[in-house]
This record gives structure tokens, sequence and C-alpha cells, in this order.
């Protein structure tokens, strides 16, 4: 049977390992081998060159199997282990749907882009993610989705939480043989916040903390390096990408960058190591896209630096207000200047 006269339009199949991730295929016709067996021809997009391919289900022993040819052998299921899905090819055209922007109570997710495993624990001590290899769910409400990364690539799974208190997130890397770089990432309501650049390896982890309202992330790296902070806000009037990049962080020391309920200003503080850092300020309004960026601003062991982004006019200087010792005055104010480069192209008349 030729899957592509089939009504409704034709599924995508989604197959997946315990250890390996998932790879999707396409299937385009279904042959019958009598005694209940039958092979779904498809193409698989790992493959291209090879049009022999096929997922052999078997309905009388409820198994499938699928031979990838390659190193990632033989990938099999049953009814059990609920490792074979279909997806509708329409649903990759419809609009999706944000899971968390009205639910009630709120919930946010935890994405990681990188290597290394995540483990979330809430204000009681439960936890779920990853504790070494084992896996562990303990948080009620909290839930995770696997990402069929394909290439027998198993990436982290996305993982929903009640944003009823601010959660501890730790990105362990001791199931790594080498070290790599990773970047965590808290959506809510409203919000986007995490820390990118992160080194993790064998015996590297770090402790991140994003507040349940998105206005403040913290981070805290066992050993001694560099990561970027970001914090994405909806505004009334506008919505704002802000980064710091390049910031200097102490083993067992913690940095924090946190936004005031108004989204107008910007606090840094806590670095104990003096450094500099990159400043990026994108600002989304009625106005259009406007870019803010600053290099190698100063940074001293006692420094709180405030930078009100709120008030910056879209195109020139952006005030930072310092204070050296953290004592709560204000020591000194700089108008950083907008170091953007410019690309102007002349319009051509034919």
């Amino acid at each position: 049977m030729c899957l592509t006269r089939a009504r409704p339009p034709p599924p995508i199949l989604v197959l997946r390992h315990a250890d390996k991730g998932g790879i999707t295929l396409v299937p385009y016709a279904v042959e019958d081998h009598g005694q209940g067996v039958f092979w779904v021809k498809v193409y698989d997009p790992n493959a291209h060159n090879q049009l022999n391919r096929s997922v052999v289900i078997d309905t009388s022993a409820n198994t499938w199997s699928y031979d990838t040819g390659g190193s990632l052998g033989i990938w099999s299921g049953d009814a059990s282990s609920h490792t074979l899905g279909m997806v509708p090819i329409s649903a990759y055209a419809a609009l999706s749907a944000c899971p968390f922007c009205a639910s009630s109570p709120p919930t946010g997710q935890v994405w990681l882009s990188g290597g290394g495993h995540l483990r979330i624990s809430d204000s009681q001590g439960r936890r779920i993610g990853y504790l070494g290899g084992q896996f562990v769910s303990e948080i009620p409400g909290a839930t995770f989705a696997p990402v069929d990364g394909g290439m027998g690539l198993s990436p982290e799974p996305i993982y929903t939480l009640p944003l009823t208190a601010t959660d501890t997130i730790l990105l362990d890397g001791q199931t790594l043989t080498q070290n790599q770089t990773a970047t965590v990432t808290q959506f809510g309501p409203g919000y986007a916040a995490g820390v990118a650049d992160v080194p993790v390896g064998p015996s590297a982890s770090s402790q991140i903390t994003v507040t349940a309202d998105g206005n403040a992330v913290t981070y805290q790296p066992s050993i001694t390096g560099t990561a970027t902070l970001m914090l994405a806000l909806d505004g009334t009037d506008a919505s704002s990408h802000l980064r710091l990049s390049g910031i200097d962080v102490g083993a067992g020391q913690s940095v924090t960058l946190s936004a005031n309920p108004a989204h107008t200003q910007l606090t840094f503080t806590g670095s104990p190591i003096s450094g500099t850092y990159d400043l990026s300020v994108i600002r989304f309004s009625a106005a259009g896209t406007q870019i803010f960026w600053h290099a190698a601003i100063s940074s001293a062991a006692t420094d709180t630096q405030y930078v009100d982004y709120g008030a910056w006019d879209g195109n020139g200087p952006l005030s930072l207000r310092i204070d050296h010792s953290s004592d709560g005055s204000i020591d000194q104010t700089i108008a950083l200047t907008n170091q953007v480069q410019r690309v102007y192209v002349p319009l051509m008349i034919r």
C-alpha cells in the first residue's frame, strides 16, 4: 500500500532508543509479509542514499525493529517500551502553543544545550534529573520530555516545573570523558534566564538558580573560568534581551544578574575576581529593534554595578553606575558609548 495516497496525510515515524536518543523516518509504503508481519518502507534522512530500508512490525508479538545500517545497530521495542510513535506530517506546519504561558499555577521549562546532565532541586530537596547515571523524578507536578536528536545523540530531556519558588539547577559533567561547554536556560511566562559558555567536564560542575519570576539568575561554578549571564524580559512597552559575556568567576564563588520589577535597571553583583565583561542590550518595541554593545567593561571584586537600560534612547550612550564597595552608595557614573558597528549599503537604482 502506497502511503502517499492515504487520507488523512501520512505520518512521520518516531523511533526511540533508551541510550541513543531518537530518530525520525518518512514512511512511504507498507508491505504485508504474512503472519502479522508488516514492513513499513521508510526514507531515512541519516542514510539518504539507501532506498531499501524498512521498519519491521510484528503485530502478533507486538514488537518492532529497525536496522540503522551503521554503528547505531538494530533498534527494537515492544508494546511496553513506548518507543515507536507517529506524528501527522501536518503537525509540523501547525503553530506551536506555549506550554506555560497561561498555566495555573504557573509553570516553566529548563533546557540544556551542550554536554553534561541536569539535576533540579526544589526548596524541599526533591529532585528531577540525573543523579550520576540514574534518573530521578521526585518533584510533584514536574515532568520531562525526551528530545529526538537523531544520529545516535541523546540530548537532555526538556524539564517542565511548577514555578512556586526558586529551584536550584545543578549542571553535572561526571558522565563526560572530556571538557565541554553548555548553556542552561529557564523559560517562564514573559521571561528567559540562564547561563551560557559554562565549562563542564568530568571534574567540573555548576549551580544555577533562577527566581520564579525570571528577574534574576545566579551562577556558581566548581572551577575558575568565564561565563555569560542572560536575561530576556517582556515589558509593557518593550522586550529586552540582556547579556553580560566573558564574566570571570572563581571556583566556589557566585555572580548574580538581576533586573528590577519595572524592567528598567540591570544589577550585576558578586564577582569575586576583578576583570572585564562585554555588555549587550537588544530592545524590541514599536520603534523596531535597537542594539547596544560595549566591550571590556571593568569590574572590581567588590563592585555592584547598575545598568539603566530602561532610560537608554535606543541609539546613543548608556548609563553605568558603580558602587565600588557594595555599601549602597554610588561612587562612579560612566556613560558607555554604543560600539555597535553599522554597515551602510548603498541603494543601487537600475
